[in-house]
């Protein structure tokens, strides 16, 4: 059982069990990893308020393939960007996204570096983050060829207006 530190942004949480939670982390070094909270639902846990999502934090963990969370400490909480709601639901949808799409341990400092930028700049740039992936630029929609796509829909990594992403399940939706 080995034990490592590491500089995180808290993609979610996810309750399990009683008092415990899963919380997806992406890191620098190692990617998106995954590890337990032991206890942190309880009401006077010392993660509760360390781990919500979209804080950077200094994390213990513990443990070799699955994690456990032994131990975390904000750095930054982004308080600008926390401040705007609409560039808190990008932020948010982009966490989302992180953490539903890009694979467990695969390390791209590019993308971290990028999306930690935009974190502490609090202007999320989704189709930036897209770019780095390799999905170009998207100005045109896949579907009517309007010269305005302002949505990625996931499942095709296809561009789309609006009124062409008005059909998609809102949750598959990346906005741009």
């Amino acid at each position: 059982m080995s034990e490592f530190i590491v500089t995180a942004i808290v993609l979610d949480r996810e309750p399990a069990r009683e008092f415990d939670e899963y919380v997806h982390l992406y890191t620098r070094e190692h990617g998106r990893l995954s590890a337990r909270a032991v206890s942190s639902r309880k009401m006077h846990s010392k993660f509760s308020h360390h781990l919500d999502p979209l804080t950077h934090v200094k994390a213990r963990l513990v443990g070799a393939g699955s994690y456990v969370l032994a131990d975390a400490l904000p750095v930054n909480r982004f308080t600008e960007l926390r401040k705007d709601r609409a560039e808190l639901a990008k932020a948010l949808r982009i966490a989302s996204f992180i953490r539903n799409y890009f694979p467990e341990g695969g390390v791209d400092e590019r993308a971290w570096d990028f999306f930690e930028e935009c974190l502490r700049k609090a202007r999320m740039d989704a189709r930036g983050l897209l770019g780095l992936l390799g999905f170009g630029a998207g100005e045109a929609c896949r579907k009517c060829a309007k010269k305005s796509a302002e949505r990625f829909f996931i499942p095709d990594h296809a561009f789309l207006c609006v009124s062409c992403s008005s059909k998609m399940p809102e949750n598959q939706l990346l906005y741009i």
